[in-house]
């Protein structure tokens, strides 16, 4: 059961008023918790800092639940200023995750006519440069998520295993549907009212993937493109020169400051499209990419 907010909380709901304008090409969807001011706050001075939202017809906001904890909706009602924040009327929780995703997919096709999102939490760190140019060479008929897709994975029925367990009432199979492995994806705006209208007849369980990128992009007759080749964590070991689409396990706010110059100076790109828009970005900062 998913209870709802009281009418009379400190923050029951908030929408965006200018998020979505008509030159809006790519809307960049953060999940994020009521507490993470701080995390926000470095995302916004990086990524979503001025230069970027000038050079590129992309927007960043972020989505939670809402909270009825005072002192986190104090700040939210600050930050809802800066018109990038979208709190649903659902309590934010792990266990509420789906339920907040989907009412906030709802908000987003019905008001944004961008053609694509880019979905991620606030531990991921996304390459626009990079992710600018991946989502130009996508064709017309692309049709999925484009993501670290898994394949095979068993259901886990064992009652003891708490965080995984799924009882046959809530999926049948004993396999679950290809899906993307964390909450990082690629995907067609318009494709959200198809997962949406989905997940009215399926019923939910509590794992993010497996049931949105999963069992409703079955439904949804949605494929999936991997590109786990694109992604690393912080900790993993490969080329640092080598540009990332995602990178995971952001833990510390100061990583978000270092990525993003990383992303703006550290790459050699044989490639115009790239080159420009970084070109572009840093012209704000007076910085020249390195040769």
């Amino acid at each position: 059961m998913i209870l709802h907010c009281f009418s009379d909380g400190p923050l029951e709901q908030h929408y965006p008023t200018q998020l979505c304008e008509s030159s809006v090409e790519v809307i960049v969807a953060i999940r994020t918790a009521p507490g993470h001011y701080s995390t926000r706050q470095a995302i916004r001075k990086s990524i979503g800092n001025e230069a970027t939202r000038t050079a590129l017809p992309w927007r960043i906001f972020f989505y939670i639940g809402c909270t009825q904890d005072p002192k986190s909706s104090r700040v939210l009602r600050r930050e809802i200023k800066n018109d990038d924040i979208i709190v649903v009327p659902t309590p934010h929780s792990s266990l509420n995750a789906v339920q907040i995703f989907l009412e906030m997919a709802t908000w987003l096709y019905q008001h944004c006519s961008a053609r694509y999102v880019i979905h991620i939490n606030d531990t991921t760190f996304p390459d626009l440069v990079g992710l600018h140019r991946y989502i130009a060479n996508l064709s017309q008929e692309d049709n999925g998520f484009h993501c670290s897709d898994q394949h095979l994975v068993r259901v886990r029925r064992d009652p003891a295993d708490e965080q995984f367990y799924l009882p046959p009432g809530l999926l049948k199979d004993d396999v679950f549907p290809p899906y993307c492995e964390g909450e990082a994806f690629v995907l067609k705006t318009r494709f959200l009212e198809l997962i949406v209208n989905a997940a009215e007849s399926s019923p939910q369980f509590p794992l993010f993937g497996q049931y949105v990128t999963g069992l409703l992009a079955k439904i949804s007759n949605l494929e999936h493109k991997s590109i786990a080749e694109a992604m690393a964590g912080v900790t993993d070991t490969w080329t640092r020169t080598e540009r990332k689409l995602f990178i995971t396990g952001m833990v510390k706010i100061s990583m978000w400051k270092q990525y993003w110059m990383k992303m703006m100076v550290c790459y050699k790109d044989n490639d115009n499209l790239t080159l420009e828009l970084t070109e572009r970005i840093m012209r704000k900062f007076q910085i020249s990419p390195l040769n």
